[in-house]
């Protein structure tokens, strides 16, 4: 499944839900950012400056403006 398709079910799946900080409903929606990966966990060879990162999705409220970032799931609760 590619990352446009992931996001559109991951919004879907949020329809309804509510903002556990400022309590407003269908404003919450998903988007993926890229993250750096902390250092020790990574080698990359060259002379110039780089970094390594990853795509995670993060939970933004369009109301209250409150960012969560992801955790990974076992997917059995959906509550995890």
């Amino acid at each position: 499944m590619d990352e446009e398709a992931l996001v559109k079910k991951l919004n879907e799946a949020l329809a309804g839900s509510r903002c556990k900080y400022c309590g407003v409903t269908d404003q919450i929606r998903i988007e993926f950012r890229l993250v750096a990966k902390p250092l020790g966990t990574w080698s990359l060879s060259g002379a110039q400056l780089k970094t390594s990162a990853y795509r995670w999705p993060w939970a933004i409220c369009d109301n209250c403006g409150h960012e969560s970032k992801g955790k990974v799931g076992t997917g059995e609760n959906p509550d995890e």
